[in-house]
């Protein structure tokens, strides 16, 4: 059955390129990953908005997918669209934490942004697995979201109020958020882990530029 298959497959590291903290490695499993099925059911996973509706646990819909870098739990035991962690950090994780700064990106640099996403596309990076969190602007929406296998996860960033239609708004929050703020140090699976700072905005748009 499409459980058992699961519950056998070959367990593997996930592979976290430019990882920049410490955490647990999560792991996913072979056969669950090469499932043409599930491979092709989570891209129209990723296009329902609200995750409670989404059911992850294969004994239900083996179909359906979303992404196991958000669970912190063993992959033996399909969780649930509810079971997303909201753990502590670690007492490194929280120096770390500390280190970052909570320097305000600042409007001028929002805008910037806001026009590179529309007219030059998304900041995100594009590998396998789990690639930290981007900024995207999809058919009139403005989203910080985290990105697996390279794509966007939208209801993860709607769900968290990191959607927006007007581009105002959207300059406005990013201009107050800052390397702090974007660490997703409530989570620390994935905390501080390519997720968007001021560096690596700063790059980007000098790298559009030609610089």
């Amino acid at each position: 059955s499409s459980s058992s298959n699961i519950l056998e497959g070959t367990m593997w590291q996930m592979q976290h390129c430019a990882r920049s903290s410490p955490g647990p490695w999560i792991y996913r499993t072979r056969k669950a990953r090469e499932s043409r099925g599930i491979i092709s059911e989570r891209r129209k996973a990723r296009k329902i908005s609200g995750s409670p509706a989404i059911q992850a646990r294969a004994g239900d819909q083996p179909g359906l997918f979303i992404p196991d870098f958000l669970f912190n739990v063993d992959p033996r035991i399909q969780p649930s669209a509810s079971s997303i962690v909201q753990h502590e950090l670690s007492s490194d994780q929280q120096s770390e934490l500390a280190r970052l700064s909570q320097e305000p990106f600042g409007s001028e640099l929002a805008k910037q942004v806001a026009r590179h996403l529309k007219s030059d596309g998304p900041i995100a990076y594009n590998h396998r697995d789990y690639c930290g969190t981007g900024l995207f602007y999809l058919e009139g929406e403005y989203l910080h979201t985290v990105v697996d296998d390279g794509h966007p996860v939208p209801y993860f960033g709607r769900d968290r109020g990191w959607s927006f239609e007007d581009q105002h708004a959207f300059v406005a929050w990013l201009g107050e958020q800052s390397d702090y703020s974007l660490s997703m140090h409530e989570n620390p699976g994935i905390f501080n882990n390519q997720t968007i700072t001021r560096k690596r905005l700063e790059e980007t748009l000098s790298a559009a530029r030609g610089e």
